[in-house]
């Protein structure tokens, strides 16, 4: 009773606003207003069976697209349950580059709000995608590994697993030739015995080229990984 009224007090003197936008907002249960809401775009079927990518077209069930016939990728299946724009775009740099935890707070609520299946992503070992110690020291925090922690909580998040030798920088902006080059050979298994004959599941917040994944799964089956499936949070289509 007594924190329920201190809730009322607070929001009458401190209305909730939105994550993205920062206007008043009337229901803050998802943090987030109308309009920010419905910029918000989910990954739906028909996708890529292996990329996950969305097919334009809506009237077929799910198969493997051209890119991934023609150019398989080195993991086995990569699946994202919104894609990169809009609100979800806004709360991750909001997270990511300037420390907000209530946008990260509000992402995780976003997903647990929608039905996504993490059965495909069954795995031994959950590994996220490494920044640099530098960077990392810079930040103060992996949002890759918060993420992970947060969604699989009921697996094994081992950070210590896979590291990134090089430090890197940004990808945000590059062309997709520029983060080929920018990730190639940057990452790094130190303790092999965890990943030898396993599945493992990479986690990444943003999936944009590929070119970070694609760099990570290498890395992992040469060093003894059974297959490589990945999951990002968003993904640039």
């Amino acid at each position: 009773m007594y924190k329920e009224f201190v809730k009322s007090i607070k929001e009458l003197c401190f209305p909730p606003k939105c994550s993205c936008c920062s206007i008043p907002l009337e229901d803050s249960s998802l943090g987030l207003c109308t309009q920010c809401l419905d910029s918000i775009e989910i990954s739906s079927h028909p996708i890529c069976s292996v990329c996950g990518r969305p097919f334009i077209s809506k009237s077929h069930l799910d198969h493997i697209c051209g890119e991934c016939i023609l150019k398989p990728p080195l993991y086995s299946i990569r699946r994202s349950p919104f894609i990169y724009k809009g609100a979800i775009k806004q709360l991750i740099i909001s997270f990511k580059y300037f420390y907000d935890f209530r946008a990260f707070s509000v992402l995780i609520e976003l997903f647990n709000s929608i039905n996504f299946d993490l059965e495909v992503l069954a795995s031994d070992i959950v590994v996220p995608v490494p920044l640099h110690i530098k960077r990392l020291r810079e930040r103060g925090f992996n949002q890759a590994y918060l993420i992970a922690k947060r969604i699989f909580h009921n697996k094994k998040v081992d950070f210590k697993v896979l590291i990134r030798t090089i430090d890197t920088p940004h990808q945000m902006g590059l062309k997709r030739s520029l983060r080929l080059k920018n990730v190639k050979d940057a990452f790094k298994v130190i303790e092999q015995k965890k990943i030898k004959d396993k599945v493992v599941l990479v986690v990444d917040d943003v999936i944009t080229t590929g070119a970070t994944i694609t760099e990570c799964s290498k890395e992992l089956l040469r060093a003894g990984a059974k297959e490589v499936k990945i999951f990002g949070f968003s993904q640039a289509i």
